[in-house]
């Protein structure tokens, strides 16, 4: 992908690593496709995308998560 460009929904992010209950070990945090996301956010546009642990807004298992931006 070309530096600054949004990646597909689903993609794995490899700009930014998540920790987590829901995460073994570190892996890349995952786009949020726009069909994934919940209804109040801002939607993802040709210039910014939502994040999660993995692919849907679905937050099972709560807990706490850390993003780290890793570039």
């Amino acid at each position: 992908m070309a530096a600054a460009s949004v990646l597909p929904g689903g993609s794995s992010d490899p700009h930014y690593t998540v920790t987590g209950p829901a995460v073994v070990g570190t892996e890349q945090a995952v786009v949020y496709s726009s069909s994934s996301q919940w209804f109040q956010w801002v939607p993802n546009d040709a210039n910014s995308a939502w994040i999660g642990f993995k692919g849907s807004s679905d937050t099972s298992p709560h807990g706490t998560y850390t993003f780290q931006n890793d570039i």
